[in-house]
């Protein structure tokens, strides 16, 4: 019910408006999707998760597959996948350093988790930068226990982001229109050049 009440007013009138898409296209868009099978969508995120209210951005794709039976088949389903660190490998700009004891990664899913609990060690010191941990990791309440946890927190971002609430330091940084830089991502088959 309560998704009905936040979708009513999205009229195609509404919603083609606001898109710039053409009302026919997006009649076609959902009719295809809701009936071809299996359909996937692959999602390529763009940085919209990170924006504000930016998990509805990244739920809505699952409600939609979830509502159209595209859920738990073979080529169904939401896919953040590809890109052009997979046609090709890059070396690093700078090579690793040595590692004498090769440090255990942390399973993403379970940051909080396994911080809290002080596993594999205890972490005295947490750089957070390209993620917002409070919105992006599974098991928000235990990642706000970690952040507290931990006695020293940075936050590298552009935003006041929730994540960066919990910071003792947040550094500021540039955005992709302030920087030059050269891009092949996981989300693209291109290589891009990004300029200021």
């Amino acid at each position: 019910e309560q998704i009905y009440w936040q979708a009513k007013p999205w009229t195609i009138e509404k919603t083609s408006k606001e898109t710039d898409i053409p009302q026919e296209t997006i009649i076609r868009l959902a009719r295809d999707y809701a009936t071809i099978k299996p359909a996937m969508i692959v999602q390529n995120m763009s940085g919209a998760q990170r924006t504000e209210f930016g998990a509805y951005v990244a739920a809505s794709q699952f409600y939609l597959a979830l509502l159209t039976g595209n859920i738990g088949k073979k080529g169904a389903g939401i896919c953040d996948a590809g890109g052009v660190r997979q046609m090709a490998k890059f070396n690093p700009i700078i090579p690793p350093a040595p590692n004498v004891k090769p440090i255990n990664p942390i399973p993403v899913a379970k940051v909080g988790e396994w911080i809290v609990n002080e596993r594999p060690h205890p972490i005295n010191f947490w750089w957070i930068m390209t993620m917002g941990v409070m919105t992006q990791l599974p098991n928000t309440n235990m990642v706000r226990k970690a952040l507290k946890k931990v006695p020293f927190v940075v936050v590298a971002d552009n935003l006041m982001s929730s994540t960066a609430l919990y910071a003792d330091l947040v550094l500021p940084v540039t955005t992709i229109f302030e920087d030059t830089s050269l891009m092949a991502g996981v989300r693209s088959q291109y290589v891009q050049l990004m300029e200021k």
